[in-house]
């Protein structure tokens, strides 16, 4: 019965030890997922949707987010870099006027370490956003 006990021991703990180690590692090597909302006076209308969107994005284990829009000011632009959880009540609190110009959301320097890159927007015409493969669009409506 000792030996079983002092067997059971082991495996233990190195099941713990694998457990930790795993769990050290997926923080240091987490998803990056870059955000960008287009607030563009032609978002004033589905402005109440947006934070829906990116609940929907957030709460990921072992992820990390940067948010970003196309405000007009380049210093306003950012509103987070990677942190574990969106900032969504940021967005609630930004007035809809900026121009349509979706190009400004690809100039971060985050975009290059990001794994994914999700746009949030309701233009009708995307194609100056091709020629990035992880890139995705969510079009609200």
């Amino acid at each position: 019965m000792k030996q079983f006990l002092i067997w059971l021991a082991i495996i233990f703990l190195l099941f713990v030890g694998v457990s930790v180690y795993y769990h050290i590692t997926l923080i240091a090597n987490s998803y990056k997922i870059f955000v960008g909302v287009d607030v563009s006076g032609y978002m004033d209308d589905v402005k109440l949707k947006i934070p829906s969107q990116l609940s929907y994005l957030t709460g990921k284990m072992y992820t990390q987010y940067t948010l970003a829009t196309n405000r007009s000011k380049k210093s306003e632009r950012m509103i987070h870099s990677w942190q574990p959880e969106l900032q969504i009540e940021e967005i609630t609190n930004i007035k809809m006027f900026s121009n349509l110009d979706l190009k400004v959301l690809l100039d971060f320097p985050e975009i290059k370490e990001a794994d994914e890159i999700i746009i949030i927007s309701n233009a009708k015409d995307v194609s100056m956003l091709q020629g990035f493969g992880n890139l995705g669009i969510v079009r609200i409506h």
